[in-house]
């Protein structure tokens, strides 16, 4: 209590009730990763830092951070591996950048990055075929059989190749054989008796050793002189010309015997005249009479006439004569010129030259028209005419109603006559009309065709009316109207 006066002089006493609060100090201890965030503040190193704050009554408080700073880590490094590479657990089995993250012995983050080549075993299989043997890197093999080896690959890895290997042997055989003279094997000719070896090859291309055992035993040789008449027969065998022949027979050794003929042949005159006829002539040639009486009874007439040469051979004359048949018929096909508007003439005989009333000169024609067609055929000195009248037919024209050019499918795209009634029509014209009168198509060609456009366009669900005249094969003029509808 303090006692002071008042403004009046009069004594005041003052009590204090005080109650003191202390200042606070405080130290304390952080471990921090990289950085530290204070009241606010943050911190990447480490030291001793004082903050002063107010306590709850106002007073200061110093606070001091013992602060340890810590740093992450980052690391990288590249490894090589065969097919798999395992790292802190995990298996990688394709080669890349892999990244993964750790603490620090201070319980920092520590990022590691793994740059890895990955590069994979091989496989490889191959076959081979083999004569007896078969070396493969340095072993090797005399069986049919797969094998596998394994290596490295140009990156260290495993390489496994599997040989799958046919093994063929080789061959060896002989046989005998008993000749005359000689003895040709293989394009090598032989004429001593011996044993003779050869190689060829197996149906697997391997070495086949055959050995002949060759015994050759000897031929002999004969000879004689003989003649005949026209030809002289020996042995089943005839010769025709004179000269030395040879046959082989058998001696007793089983060889061959080859006896030569000297042969001389003494002609036959055999003189043969062949002679053409004409059915129901005679011939007159060479001295010869033969009656048309004669030629029509037989169709082919032969003489002969024999006597003897001074070589005492028979001789003789033969004269054949072939008749030509002078027969002449012309076959039309089909028989009706109707059915297809169209008729294929033919002439039926043996004639070597034809001649037709239009021109042509083969042993067939083909028409469209009627009429008569005139033939005349030849053959040497022979010759025949015939004819044939081909009936007209009455034209039956056919056009359609409608036509689809705008479908645009290919079919019944234009309108049109068809050919078969074509070859019946003269002075042919045809005009197309719209609904108004207007005409948008003529034509004189009767092979025309019209694809239903106007100026170039198709005018679809229109009506178009036609008229068309000609003239038929026999003058007579026709018109015809009708009506087409365009889709």
């Amino acid at each position: 209590t303090r006692h002071f006066q008042t403004v009046h002089g009069c004594d005041s006493a003052v009590t204090l009730n005080l109650t003191i609060n202390n200042s606070a100090t405080h130290t304390f201890s952080a471990t921090a990763c990289d950085t530290f965030l204070w009241a606010g503040q943050t911190y990447s190193q480490t030291g001793s830092y004082t903050r002063h704050f107010q306590t709850v009554h106002g007073c200061d408080s110093a606070v001091t951070l013992n602060l340890t700073v810590n740093y992450s880590a980052t690391h990288t490094f590249s490894a090589t591996a065969c097919d798999t590479f395992v790292w802190a657990g995990q298996t990688y089995t394709q080669t890349g950048s892999y990244t993964r993250h750790f603490q620090t012995v201070h319980g920092c983050d520590s990022a590691v990055t793994l740059n890895l080549t990955v590069n994979y075993s091989a496989t490889h299989s191959f076959s081979a075929t083999a004569c007896d043997t078969f070396v493969w890197a340095g072993q090797t093999y005399t069986q049919t059989g797969n094998y596998t080896r394994h290596f490295q690959t140009v990156h260290g890895c495993d390489s496994a190749v599997t040989l799958n290997l046919t093994v063929n042997y080789s061959a060896t055989s002989q046989f005998n054989e008993s000749v005359c003279s000689n003895y040709q094997w293989n394009l090598q000719m032989y004429n001593q008796s011996g044993d003779y070896t050869q190689h060829f090859q197996t149906v697997h291309g391997c070495d086949s050793a055959v050995t002949l055992h060759l015994t050759i035993r000897d031929a002999s040789e004969n000879e004689f002189s003989d003649a005949g008449c026209g030809s002289y027969t020996w042995n089943g065998e005839t010769y025709d010309i004179t000269g030395d022949y040879q046959q082989t027979f058998l001696n007793a050794a089983g060889c061959d015997s080859v006896v030569t003929l000297h042969l001389t042949i003494h002609p036959e005159y055999h003189v043969q005249l062949q002679g053409t006829v004409c059915e129901g002539s005679g011939y007159y040639e060479n001295g010869l009479d033969v009656s048309p009486q004669q030629i029509a009874d037989q169709g082919r007439v032969v003489l002969e006439y024999r006597y003897t040469s001074s070589m005492g051979c028979d001789s003789m004359i033969t004269l054949e004569l072939t008749v030509i048949d002078t027969d002449l018929t012309i076959v039309a096909d089909p028989p009706d010129l109707c059915e297809e508007l169209r008729m294929v003439l033919t002439a039926e005989t043996d004639f070597d030259t034809y001649q037709w009333s239009t021109g042509e000169t083969t042993s067939f024609i083909e028409v469209t028209a009627p009429g008569r067609y005139f033939l005349t055929a030849s053959n040497d000195n022979c010759s025949a005419t015939a004819s044939v009248t081909v009936q007209p037919c009455e034209l039956e024209l056919y056009l359609p109603n409608t036509i689809t050019p705008s479908i645009h499918d290919g079919l019944n795209d234009n309108f049109c006559i068809n050919e078969v009634f074509q070859t019946q029509m003269y002075d042919f014209s045809i005009h197309i009309y719209d609904r108004w009168g207007s005409e948008v198509f003529a034509s004189s060609d009767k092979a025309f065709k019209w694809d239903g456009k106007v100026n170039g366009e198709i005018r679809k669900s229109t009506m178009y009316n036609y008229v068309i005249q000609y003239r038929d094969l026999y003058g007579e003029k026709f018109l015809i109207k009708g009506s087409l509808l365009v889709l």
